[in-house]
């Protein structure tokens, strides 16, 4: 028989580079799971373009140079001009009926009828026809035209129905003038001798305001009151002022307003003046005085420029350590370190460092990540040196960037803080539409993301 052939077996595993590493992903890839898995998501919040108004709104008293007419005859009161009409050097404002007799007589029997003429009752109709012809729902505000015009003519009328009735009767009616031209106003409320050197808040206070109104049919006492006159179109808006406010108006000598929410938009020159308990606004006005005329207590409405940038939560908000470095110690943007080497002898190097500029300042902001404590600065220019353990440190704010996935600190300028959120200047640190992190506490810098 022949020999049989023998085969031996190498039990010997040979080692496969491919099966490793497939083996070696696969391990990476289940603890990456793994961690991912247990990290708590972060939160982003994509930034945009914001503007804030920065309107204010004052509660305002109007103080014009107001006069008090007063009559010399006791009796019945007919005035004939409508509120905030101008009436013109010594014409008659109003009559005095001291007997009460053609008072009362007209008012009793009703004989306007018979005292109007036909051209009497033509006006007014011709009155109400321009004025149904002429209206629209963008021109309502005529409505209070109308108002006066018709208003003006039926006072008119009433005059010339009262000098009538009295010259029939042989009555003579007494009459007080007007001194001078001026808006007519019929009120007093205090206010007519107003000084501004005395302004506190207790004028302001509305629960306190006491205003007599002056209407046809009263009756009146030699010596009282019984009309107001303006004599120019001059007049005044005080309003308190809070040290924000004052802020916002520092160094502007005009300020753009609006009266009681109106469509026009007014410029006048202003100023701030120091009141027993505050500071005040004080708007010199020479226009829209008749608009007004009737109003102690007005709206006024501030417009500012609105602040435009970025805003962002107050909880994105984060603090950076950095290295307050003068300028002049560096070389471009690069620094010379005198450093400390593993044989314990000095050397020098060039740094690159991440810095951040602020406007207008002396010094960088450096982020201390690539120094040592023991490292040294050096100027080359004036052979001045500083240890990196004597630099000023700063703190800055900022937001982490959540674009690239990595948790990247960016420098921001506050520019407003608002509720709940800063308004930051829109820059090549951050712009409208990039994602930062929610809540800055949550994560560190340079900290992977997603």
């Amino acid at each position: 028989m022949g020999k049989k052939k023998v085969v031996r077996i190498n039990k010997r595993i040979n080692f496969n580079v491919a099966v490793f590493v497939v083996f070696a992903i696969l391990i990476y890839a289940v603890v990456n799971i793994i961690i991912t898995a247990r990290r708590k998501p972060v939160t982003v919040y994509q930034v945009s373009k914001s503007d804030i108004n920065n309107n204010i709104m004052l509660d305002a008293i109007a103080i014009r140079d107001e006069m008090l007419i007063t009559t010399n005859t006791s009796g019945y009161v007919c005035y004939f001009l409508s509120d905030g009409e101008k009436a013109a050097k010594h014409s008659t404002l109003c009559s005095i009926d001291s007997s009460g007799k053609i008072y009362d007589e007209l008012s009793d029997s009703g004989r306007y009828d018979e005292l109007l003429t036909k051209d009497d009752y033509t006006n007014i109709r011709q009155l109400i026809s321009m004025y149904k012809n002429n209206y629209s729902d963008n021109t309502f505000y005529e409505a209070y035209n109308f108002k006066k015009n018709v208003e003006s003519k039926v006072l008119e009328l009433t005059s010339e129905v009262l000098f009538e009735e009295a010259k029939s009767q042989g009555v003579t009616l007494g009459v007080v003038n007007a001194p001078e031209s001026g808006i007519i106003a019929y009120y007093s409320d205090g206010y007519e001798n107003f000084d501004a050197s005395n302004i506190n808040m207790s004028i302001f206070d509305k629960s306190k305001y006491k205003k007599k109104n002056f209407v046809s049919g009263d009756v009146v006492s030699a010596g009282e009151a019984v009309i107001k006159l303006i004599p120019n179109e001059s007049w005044k808006i005080y309003a308190p002022l809070t040290e924000e406010q004052v802020s916002k108006l520092s160094g502007d000598d005009y300020v753009r307003f609006k009266i009681n929410n109106s469509s026009y938009n007014i410029s006048m020159p202003f100023e701030v003046i120091n009141g027993a308990d505050g500071k005040y606004i004080c708007i010199s006005v020479n226009k829209y005085l008749t608009n007004y005329s009737g109003e102690r207590f007005i709206n006024v409405e501030l417009l500012l420029e609105d602040d435009t940038g970025i805003k962002i939560p107050n909880s994105a908000l984060a603090l950076k350590k950095v290295y307050k470095i003068p300028k002049d110690y560096f070389e471009g943007d690069k620094l010379v370190v005198d450093y400390l080497d593993n044989d314990g002898s000095r050397q020098e190097r060039l740094v690159d460092p991440t810095i951040y500029e602020k406007e207008e300042e002396d010094y960088y902001y450096v982020s201390p990540q690539s120094f040592e404590n023991t490292d040294v600065i050096v100027n080359k220019s004036s052979g001045k040196n500083i240890a990196l353990s004597l630099v000023e440190y700063d703190n800055l704010e900022g937001v982490y960037s959540a674009n690239r996935g990595i948790a990247e600190f960016r420098m921001i300028t506050r520019k407003k803080d608002l509720d709940g959120f800063i308004l930051i200047r829109a820059n090549e640190n951050v712009k409208p539409y990039d994602n930062i992190v929610l809540n800055a506490s949550e994560v560190e810098e340079n900290q992977t993301l997603y």
